[in-house]
C-alpha cells in the first residue's frame, strides 16, 4: 500500500533556499520563494493588516461555519478590488489561496465539458500540475519571443488552434511569473476577440495586484477582457497583495453567460468586512510603497 509509493523528486526550489541560507555574503538576494521583502530582508506585516486584525479580534463574535461559499463579505470586497462594478455580475467562492482557486476553476471547467487547458509558455511551473490533477490536458502554446524579448501575439493566437470549443486558457493578469511580460490593453482586446471566435474560455490568474503599475492599473487589461467575453473563470490570490502568505487567502470568480449569474442578496452585506478594511486607504499606501522598492 503506502510503502509502494514511489518517492518524488526534491523540489528544486528547496535547493535554492538552502544555498541562500548557507551563503555567507551579506549582499545576497533571495531568489527562492516569491515573497516581498524590505531593505533588511524581512517580510513585514502591513500596518493595514495589523489594524484589520485588531478590529477582527475586538468584534468577531463567533467561529462557526460561514457556509459553502465562504465569507460573502470577503468575496464582495475582493471582487470590487479586482473587478470594480462588474463584480456584481460574477458568482464566487472562497478558496484555499490562489492555488486552491486554480484547482477549483480547473475542476469547474472539466465538469462543464473542457478537455484541455492552454498554457502560454513559459508559464508558472505549478500550472501544468494543477491542470493535470484536475484530469485535464495541459497544452503549451508559444507566447514569448526570447531572442527579441517581446510577447509574440501571432504565435499565441495561432496556438489557440490547439484547443476546441469549451476548452480553457490560463492567462496571468499582471506581473507575469516568471517573465514579467504583461499584455497591453490592445493585446488584451485581441486575445478576447480570438477567444470568442474559437469558443475558448478565459481563465484569468490574478496573484500580484498592486505589484506592477498600480492597484487599478494592474487589472485594467483583465477588466477589458472580462468585459468582452461572455464567460470567464478568475482565480484570485490576496496573499501577495496583502503580504499574508501563510493565511492562504484566495477566491474563485465566474462570469457566466445569460441571466441570473449575479450573487445572492447575502453578498450585498459588506458592513462587517468593510470595517475590517477601513484600513484599505492605509493598505493602498502600504502597497504603493512596497511596489516602489
Amino acid at each position: 500500500m503506502i510503502e509502494t509509493l514511489a518517492p518524488k523528486a526534491p523540489d528544486p526550489l528547496l535547493k535554492i533556499i538552502k544555498m541562500f541560507r548557507e551563503d555567507p555574503r551579506t549582499d545576497k538576494i533571495d531568489l527562492g520563494v516569491g515573497v516581498y521583502k524590505d531593505a533588511t530582508g524581512n517580510t513585514p506585516v502591513m500596518r493595514a493588516v495589523k489594524d484589520a486584525e485588531g478590529v477582527l479580534l475586538a468584534s468577531q463574535k463567533t467561529k462557526t461555519y460561514v457556509g459553502q461559499q465562504g465569507d460573502v463579505d470577503f468575496l464582495k470586497l475582493v471582487g470590487q478590488l479586482a473587478f470594480g462594478e462588474m463584480s456584481r455580475e460574477f458568482v464566487s467562492i472562497q478558496a484555499v489561496g490562489g492555488t486552491g482557486a486554480l484547482r477549483l476553476g480547473c475542476d469547474l471547467l472539466r465538469e462543464s465539458g473542457a478537455k484541455r487547458i492552454l498554457l502560454p509558455a513559459p508559464c508558472w511551473p505549478n500550472h501544468p500540475s494543477i491542470v493535470r490533477a484536475a484530469r485535464l490536458e495541459p497544452i503549451d502554446v508559444p507566447f514569448f519571443n526570447i531572442a527579441e524579448q517581446r510577447i509574440d501575439m501571432d504565435a499565441l493566437i495561432g496556438g489557440f488552434a490547439k484547443a476546441e470549443r469549451g476548452d480553457g486558457i490560463i492567462i496571468q493578469a499582471c506581473c507575469h511569473n516568471p517573465l514579467g511580460a504583461d499584455f497591453s490593453i490592445e493585446q488584451w482586446k485581441d486575445i478576447a476577440d480570438a477567444l470568442n471566435a474559437r469558443g475558448i474560455i478565459a481563465f484569468v490568474d490574478l496573484a500580484y495586484q498592486g505589484f506592477g503599475d498600480g492597484i487599478d492599473e494592474d487589472v485594467a487589461g483583465a477588466r477589458v477582457l472580462l468585459e468582452r467575453v461572455p464567460e470567464a473563470v478568475i482565480a484570485v490570490s490576496e496573499a501577495k497583495s496583502f503580504g499574508i502568505y501563510r493565511e492562504r487567502v484566495g477566491a474563485l470568480f465566474v462570469k457566466a453567460a445569460g441571466e441570473g449569474a449575479a450573487g445572492s442578496d447575502e453578498q450585498s452585506r459588506g458592513y462587517r468586512a468593510g470595517k475590517l478594511f477601513d484600513a484599505a486607504g492605509s493598505w493602498r499606501r502600504n502597497r504603493a510603497r512596497s511596489a516602489q522598492r
